[in-house]
């Protein structure tokens, strides 16, 4: 049995099977079932990253932050071969010399590599990926700082149609971004993750302006914000490139020979036993948005098995998350509200409760609709981080998800509005 204001079903990230992701509320037939074709690396609570083995779900921790979440990526192709080698022949190295197994890297293992400028003058190793026009580019490399302690990423579209080029310079001492005010064509958005022992992840962001060949370069002669060329003393520490085509920066995908392509993220068919036993519930989730999809949505789903549900959806244009609630094929509620990519945001929706649906979002109340139909007791068993069709997954980072019985909170209806304010601020 549950205390009247406990959920009858809830996810929190902290353990997992393969192919299995088990509630903490609820029977064990209420876990989720989980998919994803390949390994994939996940960073653990004390800060290494880590390789999960196939079909086996990623909890990943930030920074010196004690509780997880559950990551589900979309797939994604390392188009960079040899990201942990730069000095393989793949690698063009332009007045650099380099010397691999030189210092930790941020799997733990002695695998840094060191970028020593071997010649005055801009300094980098360098490779071709190619890249899609008006799409968006993601550059990374881990680095750690050198002589100077600053560090830069540049790609460039070294074979025409245009003369573009995206560049991005790091503050690795102070973990900061530089500028991308050096570039040419594009207006590239930096970002930095800090990681164990002085590593950072350095992160550029552009679209790019032409299809095909594009030079993507590691620069270890950087001398400051603005100034790429270095001396012969100089050097920086670098691990763990890649070059992706996609909206967001994904988790780090390493390569050897060729590149390396990590297969989506699929949580389906939570909640497969247990059932809502009244028409009156509520769901919580607490999530967030990695990135806006160019096309489509990535929707979580709390459904019959057919045509009716209570759907959360994530488009890429304004009014970015619709809620909607379909009872007996009919649309009784379609809302619309903007959260930002990046976020960590907590949404509550209720129904039933005098013919009613609100929403809560981070400690509001944003919507009221009525009246409404609602769903039989029983009828809502199934959940998944998708469409009620398993079709547009749900991508991002998921921290908690509640299901409640609001029947048997046994309040008015202003103390279970208060009670979801509360829990979602």
């Amino acid at each position: 049995m549950y205390n009247k204001t406990n959920p009858i079903v809830a996810y929190v990230p902290g353990g997992y099977k393969p192919n299995f992701i088990p509630v903490v509320i609820g029977r064990e037939q209420d876990h989720f079932d989980f998919d994803r074709n390949t390994t994939a690396l996940r960073r653990q609570k004390d800060g290494l990253l880590v390789e999960m083995p196939i079909d086996v779900p990623r909890l990943n921790y930030q920074y010196k932050n004690n509780c997880p979440y559950l990551l589900l990526e979309p797939q994604a192709t390392n188009l960079l071969p040899y990201s942990e080698q730069f000095n393989q022949s793949s690698w063009t190295k332009t007045g650099l010399s380099i010397t691999t197994t030189e210092i930790i890297a941020p799997d733990g293992n002695k695998t840094g590599n060191k970028l020593k400028v071997s010649s005055s003058g801009k300094r980098y190793a360098a490779d071709n990926v190619t890249l899609v026009n008006n799409e968006k580019a993601q550059i990374s490399c881990f680095a750690k700082a050198g002589l100077s302690g600053w560090f830069a990423l540049e790609c460039v579209d070294a074979f025409g149609p245009t003369t573009d080029e995206a560049i991005g310079t790091f503050d690795l001492v102070n973990g900061k971004v530089g500028t991308a005010a050096l570039s040419q064509g594009v207006t590239p958005e930096l970002s930095i993750e800090p990681y164990n022992n002085g590593w950072y992840r350095c992160i550029m962001t552009f679209t790019a302006t032409s299809s095909g060949a594009w030079n993507a370069r590691i620069i270890a002669s950087a001398q400051s914000e603005t100034d790429l060329s270095g001396g012969t003393q100089d050097f920086v520490y670098a691990w763990g490139a890649q070059a992706e085509v996609s909206q967001e920066c994904t988790s780090y995908i390493p390569t050897g020979a060729t590149i390396t392509t990590r297969v989506s993220d699929k949580a389906l068919n939570g909640l497969s036993y247990t059932t809502l036993p009244s028409a009156e519930a509520g769901l919580y989730l607490e999530f967030e948005h990695t990135a806006d999809p160019i096309s489509g949505f990535r929707t979580i789903t709390l459904h019959n098995g057919s045509n009716d549900f209570v759907k959360i959806q994530q488009s890429g244009s304004a009014g970015n998350l619709n809620v909607i609630i379909k009872v007996k094929g009919t649309t009784e509620v379609s809302t619309f509200f903007d959260i930002l990519v990046g976020q960590r945001n907590k949404l509550a929706v209720t129904w039933g409760i005098n013919r009613e649906c609100r929403i809560f979002l981070n400690g509001e109340q944003i919507q009221l609709i009525k009246p409404i139909n609602t769903f039989l007791p029983g009828e809502l068993r199934l959940f998944n981080f998708a469409t009620e069709s398993q079709t547009l997954n749900y991508y991002g980072k998921i921290y908690d998800m509640r299901l409640y019985d609001l029947f048997a909170f046994n309040m008015a209806s202003d103390d279970i509005n208060t009670f979801f304010e509360t829990l979602t601020n």
